[in-house]
């Protein structure tokens, strides 16, 4: 089932038919060793995972009609969750405004109450125990995610999603490095062959350990012989974006391509495909590659937003106009994608105007965020406007000193430099 049959059928009362195929997948899930992940994918392919205001509203509209459907309840838990990561925001611990914590816990006390909820009714559904696991380590209630992840394996000892998010979230970056990743994998390993796709968990945790910057040589990591293991298109995508950001071109385009022929629509694999291939000449074929899983792909939000920034590094402005504007029009609070549209009308596509307003947006949903800023400045400096010397040295008053905006800062400075500001009279 799509996230858009899935809109439809509850659009149209047919909420019932939704629980009937869930449950298919349930029990498809729950009875062969060897389709350990179908009920819990359902809910990845449907979207249910993903937070956006349409979504919530047709979940919503799901529980109503279905108020005792253990499904129902779980993805709600999963919006909530969802939007408490997004409240959350991706800056360090160190650099998140207190603001955002409070909105933060507070999706993440309704995400407890569903899971929990979806945790003690029947089916069992295995993604509850991975989401209840995450969300007790976005709060910082580390007993809460380990008797997530106890509960969830004497339920079903071989689901592969509390396994693949407890390694996700574990490694140097997570307070957890390599021992912690090699338990995890033996652990699986001892009972794969009951359970084959377990040998997906053992995969990536081995990955993510050999990788991992606790223990690897970072001056050369060789990231194509760690994907000998058992790896998801996930899994490869991810391994393309480390090498990327390590900057082994190669090897992350080559890890990428293994992605996407697994999956033509996994978002990483996107990514690297169009900024790694800019070091290999291979543009022409990003290009076609990219709007074919656009295409391919209609309703996937990431699809659209990581082919969409990809296009606008390929210099293909209108279609990744085109992409970026569906993404912000399915969630129109996504900064990081507003953020991408804003600066493609001030660079690209010359739309001042447009650029102001994602800028006031911008600022509007994160007034800590100096992307707003700095877009709402340069525009105003393309433009002439009046407040421009107003903005400029707002911005250097607040974000001069802050990592990462010694670029922005530098270049409002030169402007000050070369356009002296006007004598107050």
């Amino acid at each position: 089932m799509t996230l858009t049959e899935f809109r439809q059928l509850v659009a149209d009362g047919k909420a019932a038919e939704v629980d009937r195929v869930m449950g298919d997948y349930q029990h498809t899930q729950s009875e062969d060793p060897t389709d350990q992940s179908r009920l819990d994918g359902a809910f990845y392919r449907m979207g249910l995972t993903e937070f956006t205001p349409e979504t919530r509203r047709a979940v919503d509209a799901w529980k109503k009609q279905r108020p005792q459907s253990a499904f129902a309840v779980a993805a709600s838990g999963f919006q909530y969750h969802s939007a408490a990561w997004v409240a959350r925001g991706e800056d360090a611990a160190s650099d998140t405004p207190e603001e955002k914590w409070v909105a933060m816990r507070k999706l993440a006390a309704l995400a407890r109450a569903e899971l929990d909820r979806a945790a003690n009714m029947q089916p069992t559904i295995p993604l509850v125990s991975a989401d209840r696991f995450s969300l007790g380590i976005l709060t910082g209630d580390e007993t809460y995610a380990e008797e997530a992840l106890a509960s969830g394996r004497i339920a079903s000892p071989g689901a592969m999603s509390p396994r693949l998010i407890q390694s996700s979230m574990s490694g140097s970056n997570w307070g957890a490095g390599a021992p912690a990743l090699l338990s995890q994998a033996n652990d699986a390993a001892a009972i794969a062959n009951r359970f084959p796709l377990l040998w997906v968990v053992v995969g990536r945790a081995r990955m993510k350990a050999a990788t991992d910057p606790s223990i690897r040589n970072r001056a050369k990591t060789d990231f194509l012989a760690a994907a000998v293991e058992v790896a998801t298109a996930v899994d490869l995508g991810a391994l393309a974006n480390r090498a990327y950001r390590d900057g082994e071109f190669s090897q992350a385009l080559i890890l990428a391509v293994e992605a996407w022929r697994f999956d033509d629509g996994e978002p990483n694999a996107l990514y690297v495909i169009g900024f790694a291939s800019q070091h290999a000449r291979y543009e022409d074929w990003a290009r076609t590659t990219l709007k074919n899983a656009a295409r391919n792909h209609p309703d996937a939000i990431e699809v659209a937003r990581n082919a969409g920034v990809a296009l606008l590094a390929l210099k293909e402005s209108a279609e990744a106009e085109r992409l970026l504007s569906y993404a912000i029009q399915r969630n129109p609070d996504d900064v990081w994608t507003l953020t991408q549209l804003g600066f493609l009308y001030l660079n690209s596509a010359h739309r001042y105007d447009r650029a102001k307003t994602i800028a006031s947006s911008l600022i509007r949903l994160d007034d800590d965020n100096p992307d707003g800023y700095a877009l709402r400045t340069f525009a105003q400096i393309e433009t002439d406007d009046p407040e421009r010397y107003t903005s400029i040295h707002a911005f250097l008053d607040r974000f001069e000193q802050r990592d990462g905006e010694q670029y922005a800062s530098d270049s409002m400075r030169q402007y000050l430099g070369e356009h002296p500001e006007p004598l107050k009279r």
